[in-house]
């Protein structure tokens, strides 16, 4: 308002600039924005309206946080980028709606389950049926077997008796008798 005003009396911008530090010292605008407006104002654009670019921040007010909760019913293998995108909203704040306002930790394609073939499914429910059946042998000692690595590995450790000369030679030489450490590795996507 001061800079329109300094326009209506013909003053350049430069003069403008030392009458707003006087006015409103460190609460100022910089040189180079008084410029701008000085220009805005003296080309005849009485009002000088910013438009909304695209991702421009909105509070998460309760009708964004509805329409987030919407959009992750309909598909929860949604990313924060992607919901951003299709509600026009910037992906901080999309971050803060699910991470704060829905409680959710993670929302991340990979962590979801993926849909799932009938043999997927078959295969799915055969390996947890073996396990079940292992952990009803030695239900004490099936724990101490299994240790996991991250999301996408089970380690496996057992002992064995292994036997000089059967199969390959492990280094170093192994003693008749010789208990062996043996660790399995296997894929866990199949199984969850």
């Amino acid at each position: 308002m001061a800079i329109k005003f300094c326009v209506k009396l013909k003053k350049s911008a430069a003069e403008t600039i030392p009458v707003l530090k006087k006015a409103f010292g460190v609460d100022c605008l910089s040189e180079r924005q008084i410029f701008r407006w000085h220009k805005a104002f003296g080309e005849g654009r009485g009002k000088f309206q910013t438009k909304k670019a695209p991702g421009t921040a909105i509070s998460s007010s309760e009708d964004n946080v509805k329409r987030v909760r919407d959009l992750l019913k309909t598909d929860r293998r949604l990313s924060v980028r992607l919901i951003s995108e299709t509600l026009d909203i910037t992906k901080t704040i999309v971050h803060e709606i699910v991470s704060e306002s829905l409680g959710m930790k993670k929302v991340c394609a990979k962590l979801v389950p993926k849909v799932l073939t009938g043999d997927q499914k078959a295969r799915r429910v055969e390996t947890c049926q073996e396990l079940l059946d292992t952990c009803e042998d030695n239900p004490k000692a099936f724990l101490d077997d299994v240790i996991t690595g991250d999301e996408s590995w089970v380690f496996r450790f057992g002992r064995r008796r292994g036997k000089v000369g059967e199969g390959r030679k492990p280094t170093p030489p192994l003693q008749e008798g010789q208990d062996v450490q043996v660790k399995d590795q296997d894929n866990a996507d199949c199984l969850f």
